[in-house]
């Protein structure tokens, strides 16, 4: 038996403790884990939204390569918008071909855009065209006229805008929020 300044102690319940967990430990556990787990969520990247991006800054380069190459063959050079992917083509005959010959170090395959990600919009000198409509499936860089444009492309998680300048520079940004 337990003895305190009182005296003894003659009552059973107080002389052994249930071995276990409060109910509120366990909350107070719980409340913890559920804080770390989101707040390891949050820091992870999403690999969606960096496929995203990776692609928008590949586009970019695909549409200055197309510039780069109709100044150095003295010939139009295209970049051809279609559902999915980006390609390069070249005019042969009155007609667009897929681009042949690419410079050393660049590829002239299609990009191919990931799920998700989209050409939402192609703007040329200032007129909008409609998106999938005939005007709208290619951008033609003629040798030493910089076209002013604006392509926009729309993901999940963000949208971009590759804009070319009179200069001729070309450059990513992220488009405003509609």
């Amino acid at each position: 038996m337990p003895t305190s300044a009182t005296g003894r102690s003659e009552s059973p319940a107080r002389t052994t403790r249930a071995s276990g967990f409060t109910l509120l430990e366990l909350l107070v556990v719980m409340a913890i884990l559920g804080l770390l787990a989101v707040s390891v969520n949050l820091t992870l990247p999403d690999p969606q939204r960096q496929a995203e991006s990776e692609a928008a800054a590949a586009g970019r380069r695909l549409v200055e390569l197309a510039a780069r190459l109709a100044d150095g063959r003295a010939s139009p050079v295209a970049v051809a918008l279609d559902d999915g992917h980006l390609s390069l083509q070249e005019q042969r005959a009155g007609a667009w071909l897929p681009l042949t010959a690419a410079p050393q170090g660049a590829s002239r395959a299609p990009l191919a855009l990931p799920d998700g990600l989209r050409i939402s919009g192609l703007e040329i000198d200032g007129l909008r065209l409609a998106p999938g409509g005939p005007d709208n499936r290619r951008l033609v860089f003629l040798p030493g006229q910089p076209p002013l444009f604006r392509l926009s492309l729309s993901g999940r998680h963000r949208s971009w805008q590759i804009d070319g300048l009179a200069n001729g520079q070309i450059e990513l940004h992220d488009a405003p929020p509609q």
